[in-house]
């Protein structure tokens, strides 16, 4: 796979889309907002990425005005999701780690793989 940076991919395992920002020897400096609008950036090894697919639905004037009806109903979805989304990202992240014989307690990590204080 050929990635520059501004391309968008995901982990393999799932979670959220990450725009990469530099590809050298192998690996992948990403990074990507929180749920909480944390910015996170992680140097990931290009064997556990694949390009996110594109988002190619477009909106007619129509449409929209149906969607503010349903707007209350989507924001507790999307609050759910958020937090589905956390898990999956500690899941993918934690076996990240351990496939690479590092320890991880489920916290942010920094760019050289280690537990953030």
């Amino acid at each position: 796979m050929d990635l520059k940076p501004g391309d968008v991919v995901i982990l393999k395992s799932g979670g959220h889309p990450l725009s990469v920002v530099e590809v050298k020897d192998g690996n992948v400096a990403c990074v990507w907002m929180g749920n909480e609008g944390d910015l996170f950036r992680e140097t990931l090894p290009l064997a556990v990425l694949e390009l996110a697919e594109a988002d190619t639905s477009e909106d007619d004037e129509d449409e929209e005005d149906d969607e503010e009806e349903d707007d209350e109903d989507e924001d507790e979805e999307e609050a759910e999701d958020e937090e589905e989304d956390d898990r999956a990202n500690k899941v993918a992240l934690g076996s990240l780690f351990d496939a690479a014989g590092l320890p991880w307690s489920g916290g942010v990590v920094s760019r050289d793989w280690t537990r953030c204080g």
